[in-house]
């Protein structure tokens, strides 16, 4: 089952006729990331309520993937077989090709922003290319600039999945008025602690106890503070291992080769249902992120109900409450203290799980396709 999916109901009325046209392109990058997960996740509840036209630069066999992933409950419409990222360029440079499919508004859920006959809706998830260049390369830079002034200039509406996001957008010079908070969601698991990992896991290596932390490697993930902190803890907890569950991206040569030290199990990206279980075994989930739109990994180690250590940027803040354990970006000393105290702490388990879960709990799927759709109409409306 997919993380975000629903039950269907093949009895359900849609709730509007309007068209939505939806780029996933995400879904065809090497590392799809947040982005694409919140895609898919588009993907798969909508129709519920809309009927989508997924639209993309693909391959005949990129194509079958996306059938294979999502299923026929979107249409799926190429805009041709040409590389994404010459597609995207033209996009952010000369906002040539436009797209005209019928629809009533065009959603664009990055910063690669297609031009469109349809009112356009564009989510920026954070800016951190803009508070830390250090951690992006300068073509990213350069893309990621080029697609923020098309949402500020074109964009009927603009989404964000936090409070600290639309801050980030007001001083970016966005109009208050475009701006829509609309957080993102996961199901909170009805059953907590499979029996056991599954066969494809332990083979990777994985074994308890042991620290998780999820999402693509890459600078502002800080997996390097992360390291030190674990190699610290490990002294005094020689069987704690930490698994690091993301697809690589890009990271400096110092922090890749500490990935391969004793104890480190780098599994890559897996599977939903690998992700799940991985994420019910684990001792804590750790996310030492210096600069983050949302934190999805930190909602869902609390949605299972797995005590959570990440630092205290806003956005952390935001989700977790009271419900996490915080620190400061880049404290080794103070990283390492909050994760000796979970270990010395192991039958407060219950209290965790509860206190985690009734938080998750506020972050729903159903709530975030609500608003959405929201958007959408307001969009369509010319609001």
């Amino acid at each position: 089952m997919r993380r975000y999916r629903m039950d269907p109901d093949p009895s359900a009325k849609r709730l509007s006729c309007m068209r939505v046209g939806l780029h996933v392109g995400q879904l065809f990058q090497p590392v799809p990331g947040g982005i694409g997960r919140v895609t898919e996740l588009l993907c798969e509840e909508l129709p519920r309520h809309a009927e989508v036209v997924a639209f993309a630069s693909t391959s005949r066999h990129s194509r079958r993937q996306f059938r294979a992933r999502v299923g026929e409950t979107v249409d799926f419409r190429s805009i041709g077989s040409t590389s994404p990222r010459w597609k995207y360029e033209v996009w952010n440079r000369f906002r040539g090709g436009r797209i005209d499919l019928g629809v009533d508004v065009c959603h664009a859920p990055s910063l690669a922003v297609p031009p469109t006959t349809a009112p356009l809706v564009v989510t920026v998830n954070d800016v951190a290319f803009l508070r830390h260049p250090e951690t992006s390369t300068p073509h990213g830079i350069r893309f990621h600039e080029r697609g923020l002034d098309i949402a500020r200039r074109e964009a009927r509406a603009v989404i964000v999945p936090s409070e600290f996001t639309r801050t980030e957008l007001l001083r970016e010079g966005f109009d208050a008025r475009w701006l829509h908070c609309v957080p993102l969601a996961v199901r909170v698991p009805e059953c907590l602690h499979r029996p056991t990992l599954l066969a494809g896991l332990r083979s990777r290596g994985v074994r308890r106890p042991y620290l998780l932390a999820v999402g693509t490697i890459e600078p502002r993930k800080d997996h390097a503070t992360l390291l030190a902190a674990f190699a610290r803890v490990r002294i005094r907890h020689p069987d704690l291992a930490l698994v690091v569950a993301g697809a690589p991206g890009w990271l400096p040569a110092d922090a890749r080769r500490a990935l391969g030290h004793p104890g480190v199990v780098a599994v890559g990206a897996v599977p939903d249902a690998d992700l799940d279980s991985l994420y019910d075994h684990a001792a804590i989930v750790v996310n030492a992120s210096i600069y983050e739109g949302f934190g999805l990994s930190v909602l869902e180690g609390l949605a299972h109900g797995r005590s959570v250590v990440a630092t205290g940027i806003p956005s952390h803040i935001e989700i977790a409450g009271d419900a996490a354990r915080l620190f400061e970006p880049g404290d080794v000393d103070a990283l390492t203290a909050h994760i000796e105290a979970v270990l010395a702490e192991p039958d407060r388990g219950f209290d965790v799980a509860r206190v985690g879960r009734e938080r998750a709990r506020q972050f729903d799927v159903a709530s975030t396709i609500a608003a959405h759709v929201a958007v959408y109409e307001l969009a369509a409306g010319g609001g």
